[in-house]
């Protein structure tokens, strides 16, 4: 086996590989429409470096890379937070809520430290939901127009950066909720179904 088959074959080994372990980290995250998605991406790309660009003409490749496309279309679609409409209308729900809870003479008397994550609550509350659309509308548009390269050229650049996304609204739900239980209680009951 000449050298370039060897590297060839190494660099596919290593996309493929490197495709089951996001594979692996959507699935502990409960994607699983993305972990197929990202696993064909990977193995296409890889039979690509392996085989070469003419690889590409060949028609299974294409109904591979037609499936992984619509898999990210669906994966847009039903894991992320910009398709959740339950999660927007308690973020929504959850505004005049902290909104009177942050008023003087509330009927909540929050510790200062529970005040302050309350304010904060009110403009993360109150954002959110555009920001979750805009981050869905993002995901659309890679899953619409990248290919299997591509899209593992993406998934490498999102796990580099390391960065996660802060949800301040739900998380300060948590904190005051944790503390002050009947200030949540409609929502709660209202959504817990």
């Amino acid at each position: 086996m000449n050298l370039k088959l060897k590297l060839k074959a190494s660099i596919a080994l290593a996309i493929f590989l490197l495709g089951c372990y996001y594979c692996v980290g959507f699935i502990i995250n409960g994607g699983y429409i993305s972990a197929a998605a990202i696993l064909l991406a990977g193995g296409l790309t890889a039979t690509t470096v392996l085989f070469g660009w003419g690889i590409r003409e060949w028609w299974p490749w294409y109904i591979c890379a037609a499936i992984s496309g619509g898999l990210s279309i669906f994966a847009v679609v039903f894991e992320t937070r910009g398709f959740d409409i339950e999660r927007q209308q308690i973020q929504s729900e959850l505004v005049p809520i902290v909104v009177l809870a942050t008023a003087n003479g509330n009927p909540w008397e929050l510790s200062p430290t529970s005040r302050k994550v309350a304010e904060a609550m009110i403009f993360a509350c109150a954002i959110q939901g555009s920001v979750d659309t805009l981050g869905s509308i993002s995901a659309a548009q890679k899953a619409m127009y990248f290919g299997p390269g591509a899209t593992m050229t993406d998934a490498t650049i999102d796990a580099l950066d390391g960065k996660t996304r802060e949800d301040r609204c739900i998380d300060g739900l948590k904190k005051l909720y944790r503390e002050k239980p009947l200030m949540f209680r409609d929502i709660v009951i209202e959504h817990a179904k």
